[in-house]
């Protein structure tokens, strides 16, 4: 079985990101809260069991996109978790720079308290 990851990052990501899912839930047949829309031939039921590639079946029989939103400006994320497919995300997987993400990464910043500190890259030439 192949599953997918998305990662969605930056204002842009975010954008075309939710933009992807809703597009991903009216090929698949999702409602906005993720739940299969009534099926009626067995193309459908061939779709629904190719859902597990994308998304998450909840024990409520809900699908949850295996997406990541992430975005230092919470705006965006929000407009998504606001939005008219809100209930469709799980909130957690909504990452903004409120909530302070310590990203390790060669070469990458850190974010800590609102002070911006280098990981282990300090001594290559800047």
């Amino acid at each position: 079985m192949r599953e997918c990851v998305s990662l969605h990052i930056g204002q842009a990501g975010v954008q075309i990101g939710s933009s992807c899912w809703e597009l991903y839930c009216l090929e698949h047949g999702l409602s906005k809260d993720g739940r299969l829309i009534e099926q009626d031939s067995a193309e459908d039921v061939e779709r629904e069991s190719n859902l597990s590639t994308l998304y998450t079946e909840s024990s409520n029989g809900k699908y949850v996109p295996r997406a990541l939103f992430v975005d230092f400006e919470p705006t965006v994320v929000d407009e998504i978790r606001h939005g008219g497919f809100a209930d469709l995300y799980n909130p957690q997987f909504m990452i903004t720079g409120m909530e302070t993400p310590q990203i390790i990464l060669p070469g990458v910043t850190t974010a800590r308290e609102g002070n911006i500190s280098r990981t282990w890259m300090n001594n290559f030439g800047e």
